[in-house]
């Protein structure tokens, strides 16, 4: 399986760069045209905020991801819904490295 992950600044469901670009490894063109490729679009959020606002924000950033997404031609029945963990799952350590959406390519 393969993985691509995608940036957020704090307190944000805009990408780091304040513009949603493809992220390195994220293969649009091959989830548009392979058959058999799917992938779980999963939201996080460092500790900073109540639970449940960081829920919520882990939510708009998968969702952000998954309007790229779609925006760029990938068939959108290839992707698990969008799914927010906010602050329950870490994804890495520090809180940066859990200020992110993770895209898990399988196929």
């Amino acid at each position: 399986a393969m993985m691509s992950t995608v940036g957020f600044s704090t307190d944000n469901a805009f990408t780091t760069s304040g513009v949603m670009a493809r992220p390195a490894g994220l293969p649009c063109g091959a989830l548009a045209t392979l058959p058999g490729y799917s992938a779980s679009n999963s939201g996080f959020a460092s500790i900073e905020g109540s639970e449940d606002y960081n829920l919520a924000l882990s939510e708009r950033r998968a969702m952000t991801v998954y309007n790229f997404l779609e925006a760029n031609g990938v068939d959108m029945k290839l992707i698990t819904p969008v799914k927010g963990f906010g602050e329950t799952e870490e994804h890495g350590a520090g809180l940066e490295a859990n200020r992110v959406v993770v895209l898990s390519f399988n196929g």
